[in-house]
């Protein structure tokens, strides 16, 4: 740090010591200094300059020893705060240092050095609000400061008030400060405006300054992903990880976006090589399940499967009984837990029974709405979620029995019905047309799901299908949107759900009266199978792993159909196909019944 300059003005007493300092004689200067240390009126400033030079001479503890006592000498002068808390840093005494300068600031809020230094500090400790702050109260202070914008802007940023942050990036551009970190932060913070064009342009100007600018091609790509332009997307993706392989982030969104348009084989290809170098990255390890499992690699898949627990935002639960090996039970009791959606507990509810064979006592936790239901299974026990459970000595995540069978491909397994309707549900469906053929339908998937609006077709692009002859429609929909129920209500042949309707096992019971359950992907289609109904599924072009690629029927459920997307967000080909094929079952069916 630069001296201090003295008043030339008047009697100096540094002025000696100023001259010294001047002609490079420092141990004479220090001398001087050291004798005025005692003096009444200077002994403070003395100590002050002192500290500065030995930091200067990078001696941190010597210099934090005299800025300790010029502070003492004259408690109410805010830059020895400043001063010590500038050594402070040095030693990496940070909380101290944060002491210091709030000190500082309590005898001098206008003291701009030390509230910078404040705001440095907080935000390279990550406090983000706290030096948003502090930025803000230097700025009518120092409207010129170019560099002051830019911190503050990452600020904004980080708290994601994206608006302040791009304001910011704009005045430090204004001032005459420029460089490819600042132009890819402007980038970013137009692409989280939604407003990727420009964006694109200003990571460009960015590689422009810097063509080796590391995360830059991938702020592009997501850029060009959010324009619907994935050519564009993958060729600067590839880009960024010629520039920087270890980039974990490029190869997962990479890897995701082949898959997106079904090049599961390079996507697999492309996590390998990332896993290679980033091991322990849990979505990397995740995404490479996920497209193990889609291309029917079950053994990789339900191996890599285990890293959900790092992924996904619910921790793995922890149980006193130990995790289960798969080994025989000879008459141990087993816990196994429910841990995501509806529809996957039904799904692989199929286990239990394989577990039951292993010669133990099974007993399922399960969401409420499914304790009826599953309580209707052979040698199973269920508690709901919240229920105190019986003694156990063992325990198992659902999703895992999988992992723990060891079953090679489950393709090659050819599932039995193994859900049935409770013995006393008596639900029994609304008045109808007996003659005609009866179709459930289920559009819309859970609305929290985070996917949700890519599985659900809203219920007035069913048209093709509710005008198919012969057909009486049910819906099998919880709670349908006000715009589905105009369109219940507009049409006669559409039946919806009694006030009565309640869980799953009232929702098995209309299924057993039907002919035909036609659903998204939901928690209904799950059923639907489990029950070995008739079920046709419509799904969209990126579908979920357990669907598979490219087939029109499912291994999980022998009784299912899936209708596919042939082209991202294009419902009505999948409709229509449904519908031509819907005609040709009632039709049948409408002749047999004659």
């Amino acid at each position: 740090m630069p001296f201090q300059a003295s008043d030339p003005s008047g009697p100096d007493p540094f002025a000696e010591a100023e001259r010294l300092l001047g002609a490079g004689r420092i141990e004479e200067a220090k001398f001087k200094l050291h004798r005025l240390t005692q003096h009444p009126e200077h002994g403070a400033a003395a100590c002050l300059r002192l500290g500065q030079i030995y930091r200067r001479e990078r001696q941190a503890l010597e210099s934090i020893e005299w800025f300790q006592q010029a502070a003492k000498a004259q408690p109410d002068w805010a830059e020895a705060h400043h001063e010590l808390a500038l050594a402070l840093l040095d030693c990496q005494r940070a909380q101290e240092a944060v002491a210091s300068l709030q000190q500082a600031l309590a005898l001098d809020k206008a003291h701009a050095g030390a509230r910078r230094t404040l705001a440095n500090l907080l935000q390279a400790a990550g406090h983000w609000r706290e030096a948003a702050q502090e930025y803000a109260e230097l700025l009518p202070v120092q409207p010129n400061d170019p560099t002051l914008f830019q911190q503050f802007g990452l600020c904004c940023q980080e708290l994601g008030e994206f608006q302040l942050a791009e304001k910011a990036y704009l005045k430090t551009l204004h001032f005459g400060l420029d460089s490819p970190e600042l132009q890819f932060n402007l980038g970013a913070t137009r692409l989280k405006l939604g407003r990727p064009l420009e964006a694109i342009s200003t990571f460009q100007k960015a590689l422009l300054q810097d063509p080796l600018l590391t995360l830059a091609n991938l702020g592009m790509a997501n850029a060009y992903r959010q324009l619907g332009d994935l050519d564009s997307a993958e060729a600067c993706l590839r880009r960024e990880l010629e520039i920087n392989p270890n980039c974990a982030d490029a190869a997962v969104n990479l890897g995701v976006l082949l898959h997106e348009r079904h090049r599961v084989g390079e996507a697999i290809g492309c996590y390998k090589k990332a896993i290679s170098l980033n091991p322990h990255h849990p979505i990397l390890r995740w995404n490479f399940a996920i497209a193990s499992l889609l291309a029917g690699d079950f053994k990789t898949g339900w191996n890599e499967y285990e890293w959900r627990w790092q992924v996904k935002h619910k921790p793995k639960p922890k149980f006193p009984q130990p995790e289960w090996d798969g080994s025989d039970l000879n008459g141990r009791a087993l816990l196994l837990y429910a841990e995501q959606g509806f529809g996957d507990t039904l799904m692989f509810a199929r286990y239990a029974p394989l577990v039951a064979r292993r010669g133990g006592r099974v007993v399922m936790q399960c969401q409420p709405p499914l304790k009826r239901l599953l309580a209707a299974m052979p040698d199973l026990q269920v508690v709901a979620e919240g229920e105190p459970l019986p003694p156990c000595d063992v325990q198992a995540p659902l999703m895992s029995l999988p992992r723990i069978f060891g079953a090679a491909l489950d393709a090659e397994h050819r599932w039995e019905p193994y859900l049935r309707v409770p013995p006393e549900t008596d639900w029994k469906l609304p008045a109808h047309d007996a003659t005609k053929i009866k179709v459930g339908l289920a559009w819309a998937s859970n609305p929290h799901h985070p996917v949700s609006s890519q599985k659900s077709v809203a219920l007035a692009r069913w048209e093709p299908v509710l005008s198919v002859p012969h057909c009486e429609f049910f819906s099998l929909q919880i709670d349908p949107d006000p715009s589905a129920t105009a369109v219940m209500q507009s049409r006669p042949n559409l039946h919806g759900l009694p006030a009565r309707f309640g869980d799953f096992a009232d929702t098995a019971a209309a299924i057993s009266q039907l002919d035909l359950v036609i659903s998204v992907d939901t928690a209904v289609a799950h059923l639907a199978g489990g029950l070995g109904h008739l079920v046709w599924v419509l799904l969209s072009f990126s579908a979920d792993w357990r669907w598979l690629l490219k087939r029109r029927d499912s291994p999980w459920y022998p009784t299912m159909s899936l209708f596919r997307q042939p082209q991202p967000g294009n419902w009505d080909a999948a409709i229509s196909e449904v519908a031509t094929h819907l005609t040709e079952l009632s039709a049948r069916m409408a002749h047999e019944r004659r």
